[in-house]
């Protein structure tokens, strides 16, 4: 899928894998629209990303993804991220590709 149908299609409609799992639940901010955003803008920290996503301005439970994500790594954060192909926490995925 080329970047344009993706950012046409709207993140939290993406498959897990693609970018579609929130990393800020409280204002259900996905992972892509958080990359586009940072990309975009040339975000540095939380305060700057939250301007225009209003990622981490909730209960605060996701700043530590935000600041891997500001730092070019996935939001996961070791075994307890989500597995990109069955969705399950990398810690009891079963279908062997996380």
């Amino acid at each position: 899928m080329s970047s344009l149908a993706v950012q046409a299609q709207h993140a939290s409609e993406l498959p897990v894998c693609m970018g579609g799992e929130f990393v800020c639940h409280c204002h259900q901010v996905t992972e892509a629209e958080l990359r586009l955003a940072i990309e975009e803008t040339g975000a540095t920290s939380i305060e700057e990303i939250s301007v225009g996503t209003k990622a981490g301005t909730g209960c605060m439970s996701c700043h530590c993804k935000l600041n891997r994500m500001l730092c070019g790594l996935s939001p996961n954060c070791g075994r307890f991220g989500l597995c990109g192909q069955c969705g399950c926490a990398e810690a009891l995925c079963v279908c062997n590709a996380a």
